[in-house]
């Protein structure tokens, strides 16, 4: 989020506080989408903020957060095995160029 740079991406609240000092952060957690908050003073200049999105934090039980974990544990297993597969492939692989297209 540097300033005149619209940011289009998600920035998640623990990012956003790590990001921003503690007097531009308390000004972002009362908008909402569209909204533009009051001038914030600041050492560097006056700071406007323009929420674009805000999805404020929503709190999971432990079933929906256990299963997100689990099938996240399942795609970074899978993608290991993708990746020693392709290693191992390309490891055994014998290609041969025709002669008119050998360097």
């Amino acid at each position: 989020m540097d300033a005149g740079h619209a940011d289009t991406g998600d920035i998640f609240q623990f990012a956003l506080r790590a990001k921003f000092d503690d007097t531009l952060y308390q000004a972002t957690l009362p908008l909402h989408d569209g909204e533009v908050s009051d001038p914030v003073p600041e050492g560097d200049g006056v700071h406007l903020i323009v929420m674009i999105k805000h999805r404020f934090p929503v709190q999971q039980t432990f079933e929906e957060a256990s299963n997100q974990v689990w099938t996240d544990v399942k795609k970074e297993a899978q993608a290991k095995v993708r990746s020693a597969n392709l290693t191992y492939l390309r490891s055994r692989a014998d290609i041969i160029l025709a002669p008119e297209l050998a360097p």
